[in-house]
This record gives C-alpha cells, structure tokens and sequence, in this order.
C-alpha cells in the first residue's frame, strides 16, 4: 500500500514538500530564531541586572542621605579648638569656674576620631549638674565621662563644694586616606 502512494506524483510532491518545510524550518531556527531569541534573552538578563543595579544604588542614596542627616552632631574639624571654646562658654553660663582644659592626643576609632580634653573645674553641685546638662544639650554629640568629684575643704566662703575633674569627648568623621 505505500509503495502505491509513492507512485502517485502529488504524493511525492507533498512528502518533498514536508521535508523541504522540516529543513527549513531547521535551518531557520538554528541560524535566524536561535540568535534573536538568545540576543532576546541577553538583553532580558542585561535589564533585570540594571534594574537591580539601580535598586542597590537606590538603596545605597537613601543611606548616604540617612547618614549625612547625622552629620550636624559631628564636629567639623579635627581641632579641639572648638571644643574647648564651647567648654569655656557653656561653664561661664553654668557657674563652673574652670580650673585647665587639656587638649589629649586625638583617638581613632571606627570611621570617627575622638577629640578628648581633660577638664578640672570647681563648682557646687547645681553648677555641675547644669553643666553637664549644657553639655548634652549641644548641637554636636558631645560625650562626659570619668568625672571624679571631690568635697573641697574650707572653701565655704567662695561657694565652691567640689573638685571635678572629667573627660569631654567630640567624634569628627575621619577623612580617607584617599581624598
């Protein structure tokens, strides 16, 4: 029965045509679809990775502003200078009478330098506590610490009750070594 249909002209021609559409459609695929779907594909890869790309850099904008917000309670520099004209205004408005303020040598630590002054200052309770108060109310973050305070003797007459003597500390965002 096939041998019949193969006889049959039309049949040869339908059969020819198939192969001749199979081949074709092979060819076709492997040199003119393939290399558009895979330049498809590449450029479907090349645009969710810029997306992801612009999504991290979004990211790291929204942190670089969060962190530029903290800014404004760094010092600014890296000269105590400031620190220990703040010290001397903020004691004179508190009552604490300032005895030395001693720059000590700068400390590094994570991303910020500590700028540290030694301070002894006589004063009354009140004064201290006002101080101390003026301090943390600064618009830089400025931390006290090691404060030792000791009764004066015979010194009723002038007010003063107490020795203090304390550390006062600024952070400044330590430069790069590359700028």
């Amino acid at each position: 029965m096939m041998e019949s249909w193969f006889k049959d002209t039309r049949h040869k021609i339908i059969v020819m045509t198939a192969v001749i559409f199979l081949l074709g459609a092979m060819v076709g695929r492997r040199f003119f679809i393939g290399p558009d779907f895979r330049t498809l594909k590449d450029l479907a890869n090349q645009i969710t990775a810029e997306s992801h790309k612009e999504e991290a850099l979004r990211r790291l904008s929204d942190l670089d502003n969060k962190i530029n917000s903290y800014d404004k309670y760094f010092a600014k520099t890296d000269d105590s200078s400031w620190l220990i004209e703040t010290v001397n205004r903020l004691a004179k408005e508190s009552g604490v009478v300032l005895v030395s303020l001693t720059p000590m040598q700068p400390e590094a630590g994570e991303g910020l330098d500590k700028l540290v002054l030694r301070v002894e200052a006589l004063c009354g309770y009140h004064e201290l506590g006002n101080f101390a108060s003026r301090i943390e109310n600064e618009a830089h973050f400025v931390k006290i610490s090691g404060v030792e305070a000791q009764s004066q003797t015979g010194s009723q007459a002038s007010g003063q009750k107490l020795a203090v003597t304390m550390a006062i500390a600024a952070y400044h965002p330590r430069q790069s070594a590359s700028a």
